[in-house]
């Protein structure tokens, strides 16, 4: 959601969209870096819930900090900001794909993420980590918001 806002600045509808796909994806980068809980490990009925929870979760907290706020550039940003930050982990819903299709993604995605992912991390670990990042995420979302008096 930062990216989504930070993605404002640029100029054009078009730019803003490559610019908040963009840094949706670098948020991505910079976050897997750090040690957290990872999907590896979960069935993949279990990674649907996960996914489906956060997704609501993210829509809802980042919707009552920008509710008073919203300006009609959000309104594709934040999405676009969205997807790119998900374009990453596209290897765990290429999972659902037939095999070549299936394989190919993981692939990809896996050697897209292994340059810059951080090791497998403690369960308790990584959920710490998770919850810290979140608040220290959404505070600095709240603080960015008041700053461009969205």
């Amino acid at each position: 959601m930062i990216a989504g806002v930070a993605a404002l600045s640029a100029r054009g509808t078009g730019w803003r969209f490559v610019a908040a796909v963009g840094l949706g994806v670098l948020t991505h980068v910079v976050l897997d870096a750090i040690p957290h809980s990872d999907y590896g490990s979960l069935r993949r009925s279990t990674i649907l819930v996960i996914v489906a929870l956060e997704l609501v979760a993210t829509f809802t907290f980042g919707w009552y900090l920008l509710r008073r706020r919203l300006r009609p550039g959000l309104r594709l940003t934040l999405p676009a900001a969205l997807a790119g930050a998900m374009l990453p982990d596209a290897k765990f819903a290429g999972q659902s794909l037939p095999a070549p299709a299936a394989s190919w993604i993981r692939t990809i995605g896996d050697g897209f993420h292994a340059p810059f992912h951080a090791p497998p991390t403690p369960p308790a670990l990584g959920l710490a980590v998770e919850i810290v990042c979140t608040v220290v995420l959404l505070s600095l979302l709240s603080m960015v918001a008041r700053r461009q008096h969205l």
